[in-house]
């Protein structure tokens, strides 16, 4: 019975270093896919407010 033998064996610790280096590419990997969904808007970062609609020039007709 294999799953028997499974549980038998005795369960494998995980040192401080390999949680730390799973900890970071898990860290690396949530950056990276956050920075690859990032939606650019032009006046974004210069915390210029975004228009939705344009206005209407009123000397144009």
């Amino acid at each position: 019975m294999a799953a028997k033998d499974k549980k038998d064996e005795p369960r494998k610790r995980v040192s401080k270093t390999n949680m730390l280096i799973g900890a970071a590419g898990l860290f690396l990997f949530i950056v990276g896919v956050k920075r690859g969904l990032r939606v650019d808007v032009p006046g974004a970062a210069d915390g210029v407010p975004l228009e939705l609609e344009p206005e209407a020039e009123e000397g144009s007709a």
